[in-house]
């Protein structure tokens, strides 16, 4: 028997072992040693559990952030589609008036200033889409990818703003005659 009076065989606290598992849990020391390996049983469940929801929050955030990319890419491209239309329509009022001259053009009414008021709507609106798909990264390296779109919108405004500068010009000489 221990130096408690059970069987002999390995008891925590008793200097002689104990025989039986039963004979082990019976001992005091070796009750609050359960009790203690439960509890960090627990810990250790509480601390997966918060760790896997650790993990489902970032998923979460991170599947967020790219369904507004995706949404703000999406709205980019119906821009860029309307756009093009927009500059279709310009250059379709343009080409009238080129062909027919003012007169003729007069019977159908003031489409280009209306094409050209559209063709700049767009243009802004494609900008202000842009800037916001930029201020949705957070990773400079994307930034930077995507900045090329920035610098393609303003490209696009300079290009249009000569057009329109050369529509005027060629407007101003043929009322010249």
């Amino acid at each position: 028997t221990c130096g408690r009076g059970r069987a002999t065989g390995w008891c925590r606290g008793c200097p002689a072992p104990t025989r039986t598992i039963l004979d082990r849990v019976s001992c005091k020391t070796t009750r609050v040693t359960l009790r203690l390996q439960l509890l960090l049983f627990q810990l250790l469940l509480a601390l997966a559990v918060l760790a896997m929801a650790g993990f489902v929050w970032l998923a979460t955030s991170t599947m967020v952030d790219r369904i507004a990319r995706v949404h703000v890419s999406h709205q980019q491209v119906e821009a860029a589609l309307e756009l093009d239309g927009s500059f279709n329509r310009f250059s379709e009022q343009l080409a009238e008036l080129l062909v027919f001259g003012p007169a003729g053009r007069a019977e159908q009414g003031p489409d280009l200033a209306s094409a050209r008021a559209r063709v700049v709507a767009d243009l802004d609106r494609l900008q202000r889409i842009g800037e916001a798909e930029l201020a949705t990264l957070d990773d400079p390296l994307e930034r930077e990818a995507e900045s090329i779109e920035a610098v393609r919108s303003v490209r696009l405004r300079q290009l249009f703003t000569d057009l329109e500068s050369a529509t005027d010009e060629i407007l101003r000489l043929d009322k010249a005659g």
